[in-house]
């Protein structure tokens, strides 16, 4: 260590001996803002398909992302759902024979984001999801990537 001066990445010693701008960023590290900026974002997938899934697990993969399942019934999904620290999901509309809407509620109880993956078009009006976001079957990676964005709240790629 240098004596009687500054460490240039340290910025100026202060009474401590800590610069003030290494001082700031080990505040930074200790605030919510940092833990956001170097989590994983944790996305539930729901589908009943293990051939979409496994596609959806490797396209999030390379987004960035931790998946959470997959869950491949309403079920499963609902087990998982019960879990802390989910940023989002990603839910196939039809599970077999029943509809992933249980599934959408408890999410939208926790403040959990979530897409309808679905080939049906829209939902319809009785669904009560008539604003939810759409992954249209069949989808590609940009679609998926989308939906993440979308789910994250980060604004869409120009």
């Amino acid at each position: 260590m240098r004596q009687g001066g500054a460490i240039p990445w340290l910025g100026s010693a202060d009474e401590d001996g800590i610069g003030a701008d290494f001082a700031a960023l080990l505040k930074w590290q200790s605030s919510d803002q940092f833990v956001r900026a170097i989590s994983v974002p944790r996305i539930l997938v729901v589908d009943d398909e293990p051939l979409i899934s496994m596609l959806v697990e490797g396209w999030l993969a390379e987004l960035g992302c931790e998946v959470v399942g997959p869950a491949r019934s309403l079920q499963d999904g609902l087990a998982l759902a019960a879990s802390d620290g989910l940023d989002g999901a990603i839910l196939d509309l039809r599970l077999g024979d029943e509809d992933s809407y249980p599934l959408a509620n408890a999410l939208r109880a926790k403040g959990v984001p979530f897409a309808f993956a679905t080939g049906d078009g829209d939902l319809g009006e009785e669904s009560g999801f008539e604003t939810a976001i759409l992954l249209a079957k069949p989808f590609d990676f940009e679609g998926v990537k989308s939906v993440v964005d979308r789910l994250l709240g980060q604004p869409p790629a120009a």
